[in-house]
């Protein structure tokens, strides 16, 4: 079988949401943690810890990481909660992974992906999808595990994942790899890095280099490989065995073909010795092989079928016919059983609308027959308390209609101002181009014309994010947006705003600096909360000038049960006499950005909007000159939060 590069994207393979790389102090701490608490705490926060601690230990102890993650799947079981069993199976699937047990691994990964479908959990489905698509890969059925990749990437974009979309953009160049087309492997490895380093996730990017090293390792630039495999070895805050034992059987497999034999050895036994340690078969069966080859170039006969033997051993154990059988049977088993469960939707569907046909015609024949004994009474009833009751309520309707008469005629001159005035603006702008264009088409140069594209562009952008704050607006005025309240992690909201924003602040070349907890959760609705975020930190790239900073931080209130949120920058800060009225539509004031951008001051008032609908507060302090600084509160998601180990 032709080397195949192993997976080293398990981060969502495992069902988690997080990426960090933990230390032998942090899975002590969550050992000490769980003792404290294992008869005491409430099952879902057992199974958050147990989840927690399985990923720590892995790739140190993978069976440990098995045991664990078993509790936490009783728990799940036990309280019913899908999506939660769903996670730890998948987890259970990446420790079978870790220990090269893949007919093991598959049949947990399709398990969890059957739940995900089952309750249609898109960014489940999109890990599910990923999980296979590795297992293919070992397979080296490539072809099938591109297609997975790519439609789980398709789910990531629709959810705005950027984290499990760089991981599939990782694994696609492992696959490629796999199947031989080594510059193409290579693309997708650096776009993987700078996804990676684009959302905050340094260290996922150094995994990379495990790929690119096995890349130039099959292009024959050993140099090169070496490099890249170094970087993970000498890292100095990487510390993960599994995938430091890969670099090592690289650096021996590149010195081999060098002719450094004792080079060789020395990294390949330190390799062998890691993957003995986690219990990694295909570590095993690949790093012995490169001892059995450099054993005999040296002529050392002895040691040289001492380690093929071991080779072949594992080799045998990890792929062979049965095992090939069996990874292939779950995968046909999975197409049958959606064939089965496509037609019996089918039948149901059938059903219901059967059923729902004679449950209609009840309820017309019902609600004629209510309708009539219902204006019976009513009539009877009405033109007795008619007369008292109108008189009673005239004067309380006449005074509400008033004032409400009074606001909306408020909010129509307030609409019409910023209508008239700063959406006028845009749309002339673009009819002024769009005549230009029209009349002098032929007369302009192609650097004229894509000038005059670029700017129709930035003033359509200028247009569209006005109108969407006047809709999100007028939406709160009017009653008609809905309040929608779940747990929401802070940081990966924060991550989804900064990616749409990245294009705006690049071209100032603005930098993000995020103090976030990964697992700091708020209880609000995602879209507000959103347009919170988004608001402040389009006003943050407005105000900023080129080169600057932009500061985004967040930490729970130990004195109440919530969550600040803080957005600062070095901009040009805010005069004195307009902070006490910046929240106040009826005396906005708006001033150019440092690239002379324009607005409206209602981003601002749509931010005290929804900030306090949810329950929050928002203030902001400001130095003209040196910046300014946004606070807002939101309902602390004390369920979900635990503190970092």
């Amino acid at each position: 079988m032709k080397r195949i590069f192993r997976t080293i994207l398990f981060l969502f393979m495992l069902g988690a949401g997080t990426c960090t790389f933990a230390s032998v102090g942090q899975s002590d701490s969550l050992l000490k943690r769980w003792q404290a608490i294992k008869d005491t705490a409430h099952d879902t926060v057992k199974i958050e810890l147990l989840r927690e601690l399985g990923r720590q230990i892995k790739y140190s102890n993978p069976d440990s990481a098995i045991q664990f993650l078993s509790i936490a799947l009783d728990l799940a079981e036990k309280n019913n909660l899908q999506n939660e069993k769903a996670h730890v199976i998948s987890r259970m699937g990446g420790a079978k992974y870790v220990k090269g047990e893949y007919d093991f691994a598959l049949e947990y990964f399709l398990e969890a992906l059957s739940i995900w479908e089952e309750i249609d959990n898109k960014k489940g489905i999109a890990i599910g999808l990923n999980n296979i698509g590795l297992i293919q890969n070992m397979q080296e059925k490539t072809g099938k595990a591109i297609h997975n990749h790519l439609q789980s990437i398709e789910l990531c974009k629709e959810n705005k994942d950027t984290l499990l979309w760089a991981i599939n953009v990782h694994n696609l160049g492992i696959a490629y790899n796999t199947a031989g087309s080594y510059d193409t492997a290579l693309i997708y490895a650096d776009s993987s890095i700078k996804l990676y380093r684009s959302i905050g996730r340094p260290l996922e990017a150094v995994i990379v280099y495990n790929l690119k090293g096995e890349i130039f390792i099959n292009k024959g630039e050993y140099d090169k490989a070496i490099e890249n495999n170094l970087s993970i070895i000498n890292h100095p805050d990487y510390n993960n065995k599994w995938e430091i034992c890969y670099a090592l059987a690289n650096l021996a497999e590149a010195e081999k073909h060098l002719g450094h034999h004792e080079k060789s050895i020395e990294y390949a036994m330190r390799s062998f010795k890691l993957a003995l340690e986690i219990g990694a078969k295909w570590d095993i069966q690949k790093v012995t092989g490169i001892l059995a080859e450099v054993y005999s170039l040296l002529k050392n006969w002895e040691e040289a079928y001492r380690f093929l033997a071991i080779h072949k051993a594992y080799s045998d154990s990890i792929f062979n016919e049965e095992k090939e059988k069996e990874i292939n049977y779950l995968q046909l088993q999975r197409k049958h059983e959606e064939n089965e469960l496509l037609a019996a939707e089918n039948q149901l569907h059938e059903q219901r609308i059967e059923r729902k046909n004679v449950v209609i015609y009840g309820v017309i024949s019902g609600v004629l027959l209510l309708s009539l004994i219902v204006f019976v009474l009513y009539r009877n009833n009405f033109l007795k308390t008619r007369l008292n009751r109108e008189l009673k309520k005239t004067s309380e309707t006449i005074a509400d209609k008033n004032r409400k008469l009074t606001e909306l005629n408020a909010t129509k001159d307030r609409l019409f101002r910023i209508i008239s005035h700063d959406l006028k603006g845009p749309v002339s702008n673009i009819v002024s181009f769009t005549d230009l264009l029209k009349e002098n088409y032929i007369e302009f140069d192609k650097q004229t014309i894509k000038d005059i594209i670029l700017s129709m562009n930035k003033t359509s952008k200028e247009g569209l994010r006005l109108l969407d704050n006047l809709l999100d607006w007028v939406r709160s005025q009017t009653g008609a947006l809905a309040l929608h309240c779940a747990h929401i992690n802070l940081m990966e909201l924060t991550m989804e705003v900064i990616e749409l924003l990245i294009t705006a602040a690049s071209a100032k070349n603005i930098k993000f600096d995020h103090s976030i907890p990964e697992n700091l959760h708020v209880y609000a609705d995602k879209n507000m909360t959103a347009a919170i975020l988004r608001n402040l930190i389009s006003n943050a790239i407005k105000y900023t000038p080129e080169g600057g900073n932009i500061k985004l931080e967040a930490w729970p209130d130990a004195s109440s049960s919530k969550v600040e949120i803080a957005v600062s920058d070095n901009g040009i800060g805010i005069k004195k006499e307009n902070l006490k009225t910046i929240f106040d539509l009826d005396e906005q004031r708006t001033t150019p950005g440092t690239n002379n951008e324009k607005g409206t001051g209602l981003g601002l008032i749509i931010c005290k909007e929804f900030v306090e609908k949810q329950g929050g507060t928002i203030w902001v302090e400001s130095e003209e000159g040196k910046g300014s600084k946004f606070t807002f509160t939101l309902p602390h998601g004390s369920a979900q939060y635990t503190e970092s180990y």
